[in-house]
């Protein structure tokens, strides 16, 4: 092994003095040393060229109890970072739970508010239904008609903080149609009756959309003359089902009809065409190419159609039977009259110019028509159940705020036979078929927008007794 040199210590005059003191008087120089160590002094910066010239750096480190050694105390640059790292990483956990929390709240307070809003347009709606039983008892006890009343006690009705309107198909046919108000329903066809018309097919199909495999299909569904066989394509459909053979229950029945599809029955600007809904057809899985019925019809023609006309007493020897009302009847319904019964357009357009809806019968009418009315006399009525009869109400309710709307029909039995109160025979929920098309859009905006209606009339304000 290579012998490891002593290292050789060099003193000069000062060290070796500092060396001979004695012990007792360096531990006492080593205290003193350590006291003042104590003190933090700032240390006087040495200039390197003093040391080479004396050559002091030729000096090994004399004994370490000589010296008092200045330091100070520094952090590892590695480990401050690491500390930075950690704090941001916390700080950013925070912020994103405070950011997902803020969302939550903000989500369920709109959830919350539209709640409240669909519950409001909820108890509106019922209101509403209300008020229009009360305003045929009101008819009835004074022997009006509905005719004489005014849009305002249908459009605008203020109960609370909401708002509901009275919509009446929109019929571009018939612009002299009032835009709001009941209906009567024996101003429709009655799917129950076709089967005393002379060509019930031939009346059908003047509707638009409807094809003659439709019309065939209609009655056969009902059990009437005419039609045929559909019991095999109903039982191939994804969900089989079997030819009804009987009477019409409801006019949303058509949509289990092979060729009765729901933008065919309720227009084609429909909301949510393809979703699950109690009015998708499922009778018909095509659509008639080229149909466009927004022109006539943009509500579709299931407002043509109705299961509750009430019958009246025909001709001596003939059994009451459902008749059209040609008073309140769209020009659609009138068409498929006369066609249905060896008559054409004309004579629909002929009563059309002819009527009034002050008249009391159909005179106006029957001279209209001379000796074409023979061949419908016996499917058509007058204002014989304008007073007492069955009407349907299109209720659209909103929200104060206009968050929310809601859209029912209801039919109303307010005939003598039934009670002396009217009641509901029917009642559905249609706020999946959309705002009506001849209710202005902008009317949910403003709302939303904190606009109140400025021409709204609260519910103590409208009728004299309602």
């Amino acid at each position: 092994m290579i012998g490891l040199k002593r290292p050789q210590y060099f003193y000069d005059s000062a060290s070796c003095a500092e060396l001979s003191k004695p012990n007792a008087e360096r531990r006492t120089m080593n205290a003193e040393g350590k006291r003042q160590a104590r003190i933090r002094k700032p240390v006087a910066r040495i200039d390197a060229s003093e040391h080479l010239a004396s050559g002091s750096w030729l000096l090994a480190p004399l004994h370490r109890s000589s010296f008092i050694v200045h330091r100070s105390i520094r952090h590892s640059p590695q480990r401050r970072g690491t500390v930075l790292i950690v704090a941001l990483g916390i700080l950013f956990v925070i912020a994103a739970l405070v950011v997902t929390l803020g969302r939550s709240m903000s989500v369920e307070a709109t959830a919350s508010a539209n709640y409240s809003a669909a519950v409001q347009a909820g108890a509106v709606e019922r209101g509403a239904e209300q008020y229009v039983i009360g305003m045929l008892m009101q008819l009835q006890q004074e022997g009006t008609s509905f005719y004489d009343l005014p849009d305002s006690d249908f459009a605008a009705v203020k109960i609370g903080d909401g708002y509901f309107w009275i919509v009446r198909p929109n019929y571009v046919n018939d612009p002299e149609f009032s835009q709001f108000g009941i209906v009567d329903e024996s101003a429709k066809i009655n799917l129950n009756a076709l089967n005393n018309w002379a060509a019930p097919d031939q009346g059908l199909m003047s509707i638009a959309g409807v094809s003659q495999d439709a019309a065939d299909a209609l009655l056969s569904w009902s059990g009437q003359n005419g039609g045929g066989d559909y019991g095999s394509y109903y039982a191939s459909l994804p969900t089989p089902y079997q030819t009804k053979g009987g009477p019409f229950e409801s006019v949303e029945e058509l949509l289990l009809v092979d060729g009765f599809t729901r933008e065919l029955l309720y227009g084609q600007n429909i909301p949510n065409a393809e979703s699950n809904s109690p009015t998708i057809g499922l009778g018909s899985q095509m659509t008639t190419p080229g149909l466009n019925i927004n022109d006539t019809l943009p509500d579709g023609i299931a407002s043509l159609f109705t299961v509750y006309t009430l019958p009246v007493a025909g001709a001596r020897g003939t059994s009451p039977t459902p008749k059209v009302n040609v008073v309140d009847a769209p020009r659609e319904v009138l068409v498929a009259l006369m066609e249905g019964n060896g008559l054409s357009d004309s004579d629909a357009d002929a009563i059309i110019s002819a009527r009034n809806v002050d008249d009391q019968d159909t005179s106006s009418e029957q001279s209209a028509l001379g000796n074409d009315w023979n061949g419908i006399e016996n499917f058509v009525t007058g204002t014989s159940q304008t007073l007492q009869g069955q009407y349907s109400a299109d209720i659209v309710a909103v929200s104060g705020n206009g968050k929310s709307f809601k859209r029912v029909r209801v039919v109303i039995d307010a005939s003598e036979t039934n009670s002396a109160t009217p009641v509901i025979i029917y009642r559905r929920d249609i706020t999946d078929l959309g705002w009506p098309s001849n209710l202005d859009p902008e009317i949910l905006t403003n709302l939303r927008a904190g606009q109140p209606i400025s021409d709204a009339q609260d519910i103590s304000q409208v009728g004299s007794s309602i």
